[in-house]
């Protein structure tokens, strides 16, 4: 059974938008009452930079009777500040410790055997390797306390007791908008990627709203992010003025329209058989 609809062409652009359109059953395009042969596929093709992205986070977890990371004080004095935290007396195994200011987190995961002084020297190593664009130094107190001494006071840490996440992955940006081409996470490391392809097709890229940043980011998590450019790549297939052959149509059914190789006059009659 076959069925049509009509468009009449209200702007001059390139496309039409269509409703309830499936590429595959697409039988014919008329313009005007002509006949215009059809394709699924763009003929564009474009040079785009591809970006690595890492992000790291700590998801809030429920704290139990054995397991907590704790602020016991929090001074401030002669512009300099003290802290002390305290931990749980039985870590659980898999439990992520992290103080984070900003976007710098510094952790520990509780590993099989470790007992609170153990945890706590984890998150100590951490914090002296971290860089906090101030002063920082710290210093165990007993066997569960640990006090940190920030010179200045510019930074003003917090508290995150969780399971860590680990993501990874590359983007591209065309026209404004981001373009996934992999992503992948884990619960122990940044997945391992093969080497960028010569090229990638637009029908394989995932777009999303906004920045890359805000996609991965979860709610009650303390998170870090880094982008870096990685090398360049081939898009093909784009659906962008130019990109269709003359003469030609190209269904798109992602986004519900039909592009043509060039603008469109406004008044046109665009008929669509559909079986």
């Amino acid at each position: 059974m076959y069925g049509s609809r009509t468009y009449q062409v209200g702007a001059e652009q390139p496309y039409i938008d269509v409703v309830g359109m499936v590429a595959q059953d697409v039988v014919i395009i008329d313009r005007n009452g002509i006949g215009v042969r059809h394709t699924f596929a763009f003929g564009g093709t474009q040079t785009a930079d591809v970006y690595t992205y890492e992000w790291y986070g700590v998801k809030l977890g429920s704290l139990s009777s054995g397991n907590w990371l704790i602020t016991i004080s929090n001074s401030l004095s002669g512009g300099n500040r003290t802290i002390i935290y305290e931990f749980g007396p039985t870590p659980t195994v898999g439990s992520t410790y992290s103080v984070y200011y900003g976007s710098i987190i510094a952790k520990y995961t509780v590993q099989s055997g470790d007992n609170t002084a153990a945890v706590r020297n984890g998150l100590k190593a951490a914090i002296d390797a971290a860089s906090w664009g101030t002063t920082v130094t710290t210093s165990s107190v007993s066997t569960n306390r640990l006090q940190v001494n920030i010179t200045g006071a510019v930074v003003n840490f917090t508290t995150q007791l969780g399971t860590q996440k680990f993501k990874k992955g590359r983007y591209v940006t065309l026209s404004g908008v981001n373009y996934i081409i992999i992503e992948q996470e884990s619960l122990t490391a940044y997945p391992t990627f093969p080497s960028v392809a010569a090229s990638y097709a637009f029908t394989s890229l995932t777009a999303i709203v906004g920045s890359v940043q805000n996609y991965l980011n979860e709610p009650l998590t303390a998170s870090t992010y880094s982008a870096s450019l990685t090398t360049t790549t081939q898009i093909t297939g784009i659906p962008v003025v130019g990109s269709v052959t003359p003469g030609q149509a190209v269904v798109d059914e992602s986004a519900q329209r039909i592009w043509f190789d060039s603008n469109l006059n406004i008044g046109e009659v665009i008929k669509v058989f559909q079986k």
